[in-house]
């Protein structure tokens, strides 16, 4: 059931993205086919896929980081901070709770992070840690920027779609952002969903990896062609899918998953420990540490 959910929360994540990235092109079938086909040949394509995609996605996380430093530097001289505190539409909070739910989707990425890492725990702690801390800066701080950009409106409006549409400095540094955030994005969803796809392989019995060039193309074509299609139907499939993937799959992924296994293992682990004649209290402990935060909050 949870390799089911991953990969439903992943297919989509590639549908919002690819969607995403359809709208920065003249005609958005056209961006939406063309950003899918050339991410999953990187992907797919090389032997070394997962090598070739992280190098890439370190090149262009590079660029990101680039982009926001030039968005912040130019927008906030031009930012209306006041707007910060004259926002009066608390009462949408709830509806756009399974946006923010969807920033979760993050996790996807943590079996790649552990296989380029050679499974190291230390190394795999100090990338979650600080890549969860610079993803939360980077939202709040957009969030608070885009907010005093924008001009309140009646109606709900994408800050990026209308920074994008205005001439001025904050343009060419937030284009630059968006294409860099999709691309990371759907790089990590398609490098999340090879190493999903070679551990369904092993647990079938397989004994290779996707070590040959048809068997990628057959994966890549599995992966990628239904979420594309789903993404050319509309643009407005971009934010159906994020809430989607906020509202179901996310939140039981890391909302109700983690804790029933923390409360799991505590029970095997204490049911092991008086098999074995440790006192119960002593058997508690173990999973009362770091260690087992750290499982609790996975």
């Amino acid at each position: 059931a949870i390799g089911i959910l991953l990969v439903v929360l992943m297919e989509a994540t590639l549908v919002s993205q690819i969607s995403r990235a359809g709208m920065m092109f003249p005609r958005y079938r056209t961006g939406c086919l063309v950003s899918a086909l050339s991410v999953s040949s990187l992907v797919f394509g090389p032997r070394r896929g997962v090598a070739v995609a992280s190098n890439a996605n370190a090149v262009l996380t590079a660029l990101f980081l680039g982009s926001c430093a030039a968005v912040f530097g130019c927008g906030a001289g031009m930012a209306h901070w006041a707007r910060l505190v004259a926002v009066h539409g608390w009462a949408a909070i709830p509806s756009a709770l399974p946006t923010f739910l969807q920033l979760l989707v993050y996790g996807e990425i943590l079996p790649t992070i552990c296989q380029i890492l050679k499974y190291k725990v230390q190394r795999i702690h100090a990338a979650i840690v600080c890549g969860s801390f610079l993803t939360l800066c980077l939202q709040i701080g957009w969030s608070g920027l885009g907010i005093a950009l924008v001009a309140p409106s009646s109606t709900p409006l994408d800050p990026v779609s209308v920074l994008l549409s205005n001439s001025g400095p904050v343009r060419i540094p937030l284009f630059s952002l968006a294409i860099t955030a999709i691309l990371t994005t759907i790089l990590g969803s398609f490098l999340a969903l090879l190493s999903t796809g070679n551990d369904l392989l092993q647990r079938g019995g397989g004994r290779t990896r996707l070590n040959s060039l048809p068997q990628r193309m057959k994966l890549a074509a599995i992966i990628t062609l239904p979420a594309s299609a789903v993404a050319c139907t509309s643009p407005s499939i971009f934010l159906r899918a994020i809430d989607f993937a906020g509202s179901y799959p996310v939140l039981l992924l890391w909302g109700v998953f983690p804790p029933v296994m923390a409360l799991v293992q505590r029970i095997r682990e204490f049911k092991n420990s008086s098999k074995t004649n440790v006192d119960a209290e002593a058997g508690m402990a173990n999973t009362s540490g770091p260690s087992g935060w750290l499982v609790f909050l996975a």
